[in-house]
């Protein structure tokens, strides 16, 4: 190797030290081939797309059908036996507390818990059902044409 090329490849492996790559396992076809797709060196994690996975498996959006909790389950013991990083983005208008703990003690070592909209949403359902409401929101529409709708019940 030339001496410019050995000083690439340096300056490469210093450069990219913190940087990682993960993967998207989204689908049926990807759960099938996971420890293909995380074997491939180079390969630090793996990001679960929730969404896709469920109406990959003809369960969309059925967050606690049983076959999608197993398969997010089994996905994440499979990832951290091979010593690679799992997570996901685990909304909290979607996925319950329970549900979220069952995959962080099956491994999983990081979670995008949702962003701050969806966070407000739920607690101004929760304020609004301990207020006699029944937590419902309006749509977009009757939130834009009465602000106070979002906060008060008709």
């Amino acid at each position: 190797m030339s001496t410019l090329a050995s000083k690439s490849v340096k300056f490469f492996e210093r450069f990219n030290r913190h940087s990682y790559v993960i993967i998207g396992i989204e689908s049926v076809a990807a759960m099938e081939r996971l420890e293909e797709l995380i074997s491939v060196p180079g390969v630090d994690g793996v990001f679960l797309g929730p969404h896709d996975i469920s109406i990959s498996m003809e369960l969309p959006e059925e967050w606690d059908n049983p076959a999608f909790l197993d398969a997010m389950e089994n996905i994440i013991v499979r990832c951290r036996a091979a010593n690679v990083g799992v997570g996901a983005h685990l909304s909290p208008t979607s996925f319950p507390i329970e549900n979220m703990q069952r995959f962080i003690d099956a491994g999983m070592n990081w979670v995008l818990d949702g962003a701050d909209v969806a966070h407000a949403i739920v607690s101004l359902r929760q304020r609004r059902e301990a207020f006699g409401n029944s937590g419902a929101l309006p749509d977009r529409a009757d939130a834009s044409a009465d602000p106070q709708s979002c906060v008060i019940a008709d």
